[in-house]
């Protein structure tokens, strides 16, 4: 987009009106004054591109600040986190739909930190792929670690989550990298896969030793 607006500028500054003719003055007259000079554009560099390995580390530095801020239970620094507008989008494991947009994210987290105790999240590993200077997509792997107190003042619960998938889309904005759509997953294994797909009395039951 930036690239565009300097283009157009450029061209802008290149199709000037070329001076009006003059008549010839008659002979004996005197010289018509010279016109006036034509308006230059000053000098417009466009932004030099920025490398994938600085693209990589601002995704890098997001993902660390977006640990740090959920282990320190900061629901308004992880919405700074993500892009802000309408279009920012968060599915999270357990909601059966979706988050649009970054005021109904902040109060989201806000809610949802609201019963949170403690809190530790560590991204394990993570992998960037960079579409161009301005977006990229990151996925990867992250541990999570929380007690929350349930509503209604039952005893707090803690739950731990180990390998847990994380995707992400990266906007670079006028202040940094940010998110606009983020997707969390709890990896299942067997037995919980089977009970989600085939819950009982559906689930097929094993054959009984003889």
């Amino acid at each position: 987009m930036r690239l565009a607006a300097t283009a157009l500028l450029l061209a802008s500054c290149a199709t000037t009106t070329p001076p009006p003719r003059t008549a010839k003055a008659p002979l004996g007259a005197p010289p018509a004054p010279a016109p006036p000079p034509a308006p230059t554009c000053p000098e417009v560099v466009p932004p030099a591109p920025i490398s994938q390995d600085a693209v990589r580390e601002g995704v890098r530095r997001v993902l660390e600040e977006f640990a740090a801020a959920v282990s320190r239970r900061d629901a308004d620094a992880v919405a700074r986190l993500h892009v802000d507008g309408p279009d920012t989008v968060a599915i999270w494991p357990g909601l059966g739909e979706e988050i649009v947009g970054i005021e109904a994210l902040r109060a989201a987290l806000r809610q949802e930190m609201g019963h949170w105790k403690s809190a530790s999240l560590v991204v394990t590993d993570h992998t960037v792929r960079v579409i161009n200077s301005d977006a990229a997509v990151v996925w990867g792997h992250y541990d999570q670690q929380l007690e929350a107190a349930p509503p209604g003042g039952r005893h707090p619960v803690t739950r731990r989550v180990q390998g847990a998938r994380f995707f992400a889309l990266m906007m670079r904005q006028p202040d940094g990298w940010k998110m606009l759509i983020e997707v969390g997953a709890i990896p299942l294994n067997a037995a919980m896969f089977e009970a989600l797909v085939y819950p009982p009395p559906f689930r097929q039951r094993k054959p009984k030793k003889p």
